[in-house]
């Protein structure tokens, strides 16, 4: 891939996704359909410029009528769930880290009223998906959780979005579990390292 050029836009297609570098809210605006998303699933940690709460008309702009909107987030940034103005809070899921002794709260909101396609669950215990390669960076969301995760909240030929993706973790699992994905990353070292995460895993990419 040659990195020198000065397009705005670079990334890789998947069977089943589609991963762009770039301006997060440019790329929401001329890649992702209105009302078309099934599940937002992102990562509050790994947002930079622009935050979760900056982008929120965005997202609810292209998220479905009944659809969920799940993040992981730090436990002195809970308070500012109360920044979200359009989504509704639902609850809260504890993913337990205990090689690293510590929690990871995962925030549950909704927009209407959609279903849960697995039982709601309040815990979950950090780990690594069966034969999948992980980076070893705190900030690589562990891939069982992830796929705990989009199987409570969507089915397969679901459309996921990504809008902070950083290492690609979640794209990722959304690939394995074969549900449709789109996601977006404005870091170029952490796109860089999720190309790699996705070679690791003998993933077939075409770049574009």
């Amino acid at each position: 891939m040659d990195w020198r050029g000065d397009r705005k836009v670079i990334g890789f297609k998947t069977e089943y996704g589609e991963f762009y570098y770039g301006d997060i809210e440019e790329l929401i605006r001329e890649y992702v359909r209105i009302d078309s998303v099934d599940l937002i699933f992102t990562d509050q940690i790994t947002a930079t410029e622009p935050s979760i709460y900056e982008i929120e008309d965005e997202l609810y702009r292209v998220a479905d009528f009944h659809s969920w909107f799940v993040f992981y987030s730090l436990p002195e940034k809970i308070l500012e769930i109360t920044e979200l103005q359009k989504f509704r809070f639902r609850w809260q899921i504890v993913a337990i880290d205990t090689q690293r002794v510590k929690y990871v709260p995962v925030l549950v909101f909704s927009n209407g009223e959609p279903r849960l396609y697995s039982k709601k669950r309040e815990v979950l215990f950090v780990d690594k998906y069966p034969e999948t390669c992980e980076l070893d960076k705190e900030s690589f969301r562990p891939t069982l959780t992830n796929a705990q995760i989009l199987s409570m909240f969507s089915r397969g030929g679901h459309l996921v979005l990504d809008p902070f993706a950083g290492y690609g973790s979640i794209p990722l699992m959304c690939e394995k579990l074969r549900r449709y994905w789109i996601a977006f990353e404005s870091d170029r070292e952490k796109f860089k390292e999720a190309v790699r995460v996705f070679q690791l895993n003998n993933v077939e990419l075409e770049f574009f």
